[in-house]
């Protein structure tokens, strides 16, 4: 009898704990920003800026239009700290 009751309060201890950690007060649901940051090598900016203009932009364009994005913007960096960082950060939106 001790050890049926143990069981059943274990399981009931557990099954609680899943509910308990699903639901999470720090979450909305809402936009969504999704940031890729890109390294140029040397001399290849204007490379990059031509190549973007002519496939990427006309996608993400498209996208918009569709209403898959709900916008988009490119950043660049103006000063490195170091040798690997990042130059361009193409950050799309998602609506959620």
């Amino acid at each position: 009898m001790r050890k049926t009751i143990a069981v059943v309060v274990f399981l009931v201890a557990v099954l609680s704990a899943g509910s308990a950690f699903a639901q999470n007060p720090n979450y909305d649901v809402g936009p969504v920003w999704r940031v890729t940051y890109m390294h140029l090598k040397p001399g290849m900016g204007d490379v990059f800026w031509t190549d973007f203009r002519q496939h990427i932009k006309p996608v993400l364009d498209e996208q918009k239009k569709q209403g898959l994005i709900s916008d988009y913007k490119c950043f660049t960096n103006p000063t490195s700290n170091q040798p690997n960082d990042w130059d361009v950060a193409l950050g799309v939106l998602y609506p959620n």
